[in-house]
């Protein structure tokens, strides 16, 4: 059952308008390119996701820091001349390991400056089950916005499913917030909705 399960989610999601590069070291110069020439064969385009902007590559002689800014840059101009979403992940630095609630801030993010400048959005996610604090917390996934354009930032923990590596609602107490207040006698700190 489960083989025929898999066989008729592999059917489906072929038919899905999903288009992947796996290209290791890509430039910033043909990631743009690609970008486009799929946005041209394919109009009906609105989402790209890069996954990590630190792979991305520049050129001979180029600093990390020059890359970076060149390549955020860039795909800010890109959405904007083609209509688009872009989606970039970002490693963060190990600054947050070191503060209480070992909760992501955008100053953590490595080479912060250029993105944080150039993202509409910011947002930060932890698994607090990968702390030992909390490590019996499997099914909380912790997201906040850091930096929001046109809106209010926020933060949600919602349920993660390991075993499906699926994410989404309802929300579920939040394992971090709790120890805080327990520890104090209070609560740490309100939700904004």
């Amino acid at each position: 059952e489960d083989e025929q399960a898999v066989k008729r989610a592999k059917a489906e999601v072929s038919q899905l308008p999903l288009y992947t590069f796996d290209v290791p070291g890509i430039s910033y110069a043909n990631l743009f390119a690609s970008i486009r020439r799929l946005k041209a064969r394919c109009p009906e385009l609105r989402l790209v996701t890069i996954d990590y902007i630190g792979l991305v590559t520049g050129e001979r002689g180029q600093d990390e820091q020059s890359i970076l800014k060149a390549t955020s840059n860039g795909l800010v101009k890109l959405a904007n001349e083609l209509g688009i979403h872009i989606i970039c992940l970002s490693q963060l630095n190990r600054d947050c390991e070191s503060t209480r609630d070992k909760r992501p801030l955008a100053s953590h993010l490595r080479q912060s400056g250029e993105l944080e400048q150039d993202a509409d959005h910011l947002l930060m996610v932890q698994r607090p089950c990968k702390y030992e604090e909390w490590e019996r917390y499997r099914d909380a996934f912790w997201i906040a916005e850091r930096k929001g354009r046109h809106c209010e930032a926020q933060q949600v923990v919602i349920r993660f499913e390991p075993e499906e590596m699926w994410i989404g609602g309802p929300e579920v107490p939040d394992p971090v917030r709790d120890s805080a207040s327990a520890g104090k006698g209070g609560t740490a700190w309100k939700k904004k909705h």
